[in-house]
Formats: C-alpha cells, structure tokens, sequence
C-alpha cells in the first residue's frame, strides 16, 4: 500500500523513467492475467477514458499481433 504522495512520486519516477531502483514496484512476466472482484463490474481508464467494465477481466498476450514498419535508418553524415 502507498499513499496518494508516494503514488505521485512513483507516477513521476515512471515518467522519468527512473523505476529500477524502486522497491515499491513488482516485475513478472506473464502471457496472461484475470482481474476478478466482489463486485459485477468496475471502472477503468482507457485511452484517457473512464469506461464500465464486466468483471472477470482477462487480458492475454498475442504474439506477433502488430506488425510495426520503421523507415531503413541513414548512415550519418560524416
């Protein structure tokens, strides 16, 4: 459990992307995950908006599922 001023100092060491230290914050790995509750439904925050979502959540991992295409990088000038 943290505080609403610990939570913003993490919010903002994440911004500064300076979490490696932190002992607060947990690191795994997963493929999957389900989020359950008393409750029926909860809200999140998605893309900056607040939706009503059902419980259970459950969020997967899909391999190769976005195809990304960068620019061939240019050799510096010299």
């Amino acid at each position: 459990p943290v505080t609403r001023l610990q939570t913003v100092r993490l919010l903002m060491q994440g911004m500064l992307k300076n979490l490696k230290n932190e002992t607060r914050i947990e690191e795994f790995i997963m493929t999957h995950m389900e989020v359950n509750s008393r409750r029926n439904d909860i809200h999140a925050v998605v893309d900056g908006e607040i939706i009503k979502c059902t419980l259970p959540m459950v969020f997967r991992i899909e391999r190769d599922a976005l195809r990304v295409m960068t620019p061939v990088p240019q050799e510096k000038a010299a």
